[in-house]
Order: structure tokens, then C-alpha cells, then sequence
């Protein structure tokens, strides 16, 4: 109803690739919507070459490129409904385009009445975004009621995550919103949790 208070987006983002944000994304939702039993949305926010549809070894009905040139005041549940393909674990996906298209092809008006459409349509909404801050991933972390940000145990890595976090400082997302992931990678991390910590000046949220 239009009275339905929105579901939780949670994006999964980081400047750095091949850190497994995809594999986060994909594995967070299927729990979630395995313990909750409660309508589940993945979206790959990635408009260049996203792996959600694959790694859910699915063949989607309708990609990114479905929404390219339908009208702010077009989009209606019909149009949403449209976008969201099933799968046979019971969650929904929205899939990167099949082929690349432009970061700012849609407006910030679309793309706020959009997400605000998937969110009224799932309590878990779940986001993979590029490794940068291009229009898309902006958007996304801007309407995100969590942000997990992804960093492994090496030094690019903290680098990267320093950066993130002052640039969501500095766009007003607020930090609180901001879980810190250590995803340890390696059997032998680089750098000790506890030192990376002391860098960071706070503590993981999750590892």
C-alpha cells in the first residue's frame, strides 16, 4: 500500500574488484530470504559487465536495458514488476545489462522512483555496484539504509576504504549507515586485523 513503509537496501560496494562484493551480495540474499521466507530483491547495479545472473546461473527475462528510455512518469508497478526476474531459489534479481551502457543514462528522478518501487515491493533489497563512485553507484549508496563496505587484509585495500569513507563523508551519507567487511581472502592476511583497525580508527563490523 501506499502507506507501506519501504524495505532495507543494502549495497555492497568497494573501490577495489575481486574482493567477492558479487559473491556477498548473492549469498547475503539467498540467506536472507531462506531464514525470513519474506520477498528478496538482488540487483546488479553494475551496467558494464555484472555477474549476479551468473552466479545465480540464471537466464534473465529482462536486463537494465528494459528501463533505457521509459519516461520518469512511466514507471508504474507494471513497469517494475517487469524488471524483476525470478529465480528458482525464490529470490528476485534485477540483471546487469547484456551489453554496456552509460553510468548516467538514467535521471536521478527515475532512478530514485525506481528504487523506491523495488523497495516498496521487498523488505530485503540487496545491491551490487561498480568499484568507483559513477551516477549509478552514487544513487544507490545515497538511498541505502545500510552500506557494507568491502576491504581484504592488504594495503591497496586500506587504501581504497580510507578513500570510500571520505567520500561518503563528504557526499552526507552518513557513517553510521557504513559497516566496515573484512573478507580475509588469504590464509596468511598481509596485514593483522588489529593493526588495520587502529588505522581505520574503528572496528570491523562483520569479518
Amino acid at each position: 500500500t501506499k502507506n507501506k513503509a519501504h524495505g532495507a537496501l543494502i549495497t555492497v560496494h568497494s573501490l577495489r574488484g575481486g574482493l567477492g562484493c558479487s559473491s556477498i551480495v548473492v549469498n547475503l540474499g539467498l540467506a536472507f530470504y531462506k531464514l525470513w521466507n519474506k520477498p528478496t530483491l538482488l540487483v546488479d547495479g553494475v551496467l558494464t559487465a555484472g555477474q549476479v545472473s551468473l552466479m545465480l546461473d540464471a537466464k534473465p527475462s529482462a536486463t537494465w536495458e528494459n528501463l533505457v528510455g521509459v519516461e520518469t512518469d512511466a514507471i508504474d508497478d507494471a513497469v517494475i514488476s517487469e524488471m524483476m526476474c525470478s529465480h528458482k531459489s525464490g529470490v528476485r534479481y534485477i540483471a546487469s545489462p547484456r551489453y554496456p551502457i552509460a553510468a548516467d543514462t538514467f535521471s536521478h528522478d527515475a532512478l530514485k522512483l525506481f528504487v523506491d518501487g523495488l523497495r516498496d515491493s521487498n523488505d530485503f533489497t540487496l545491491v551490487d555496484t561498480s568499484h568507483d563512485f559513477s551516477d549509478m553507484t552514487i544513487h544507490m549508496l545515497s538511498m541505502s539504509s545500510t552500506i557494507l563496505l568491502v576491504m581484504a587484509p592488504e594495503m591497496a585495500s586500506l587504501r581504497t576504504t580510507m578513500s570510500a569513507l571520505e567520500i561518503y563523508d563528504r557526499l552526507g551519507i552518513p557513517l553510521e549507515n557504513v559497516k566496515i567487511v573484512l573478507n580475509n581472502n588469504s590464509s596468511s592476511p598481509a596485514i593483522k586485523q588489529a593493526q588495520l583497525e587502529k588505522v581505520l580508527k574503528r572496528n570491523f563490523d562483520f569479518v
